[in-house]
């Protein structure tokens, strides 16, 4: 007999305490599954400039495979508000960098 497969187990924050790493299951919902998930700060660079940049929200980011929609997904959820507030979907021409490793770059829609 065989356990789940590891891609099927949310992976919890150690940043956050177990109940609100269990909430974040709870928003992420039914036949979607975190692959990683951490505190981070959103920043955007508004259209009109691509030198400056604005603290859009603090949150928690979720690497998340969701099976109803056949994708995987960016999600940033709110623990105060309980909610899903930013998302973006992760393609095949996606671009990603990780330089330095603690700010993660890419353009999103």
């Amino acid at each position: 007999m065989s356990g789940p497969k590891p891609d099927s187990i949310n992976r919890p924050s150690r940043c956050l305490k177990p109940l609100e790493n269990d909430e974040i299951f709870h928003l992420i919902g039914r036949r979607c599954v975190t692959l990683a998930t951490s505190v981070a700060q959103l920043y955007i660079a508004p259209p009109e400039s691509r030198t400056r940049w604005k603290k859009k929200l603090t949150g928690v980011i979720c690497f998340v495979k969701d099976s109803n929609k056949h994708s995987y997904f960016l999600r940033m959820y709110s623990l105060a508000t309980k909610s899903l507030e930013w998302e973006q979907e992760l393609y095949n021409q996606f671009h990603y960098n990780a330089s330095p490793p603690y700010f993660h770059t890419f353009e999103g829609d």
